[in-house]
């Protein structure tokens, strides 16, 4: 970073980089947080229920994770020099792997039972739920992960101040 952003605190960095963060990239890093805490909440249900030993417990965040992460790669991350904002645009291919993803999400259960041959309900929901926190995790770090590269890449030479309202 540079030597003006190095003596602000956390709390005004953060505050800095709301305003050039698009909301929508805000807003939808908000909800996969919300998701993945509902998932999580879930999960270790499933988990204190003693549905899923701790190694699949595991194992199903770790896929779920990088399933996320190959779905945040489908989303490029770019500076808009008009709006002086971090933009989001999605590509065909990641488009295309959301879509898929929805597909899984909605058919998970016949999905893990067809490729790993479990029929008991409980193991199939504390698997699905892993995999869909680990999703949403991996959603939410990988996409912050983006927006730091982005600012790295930017704040030497670029002026990251919100446009003014010209009224």
């Amino acid at each position: 970073m540079t030597d003006q952003t190095e003596n602000l605190s956390r709390r005004e960095r953060r505050n800095r980089a709301r305003t050039v963060i698009d909301t929508s990239i805000v807003w939808q890093m908000r909800i996969y947080l919300v998701l993945a805490l509902i998932f999580l909440v879930l999960f270790v249900r499933h988990i204190v229920l003693g549905d899923i030993s701790l190694w699949a417990a595991a194992l199903s965040l770790i896929a779920g994770y990088a399933i996320g992460a190959v779905l945040v790669r489908g989303q490029h991350l770019s500076w808009d020099t008009d709006a002086r904002q971090i933009a989001k645009s999605s590509t065909v291919i990641g488009t295309a792997l959301l879509v898929i993803y929805i597909l899984f999400a909605i058919f998970k259960d016949e999905v893990l039972h067809r490729m790993l041959g479990i029929s008991n309900p409980a193991l199939l929901g504390a698997i699905g739920s892993g995999i869909s926190a680990g999703v949403m995790i991996g959603r939410v770090l990988r996409t912050r992960r983006g927006i730091v590269a982005v600012f790295s890449a930017i704040a030497p030479h670029a002026d990251m101040a919100p446009p003014q309202n010209q009224t």
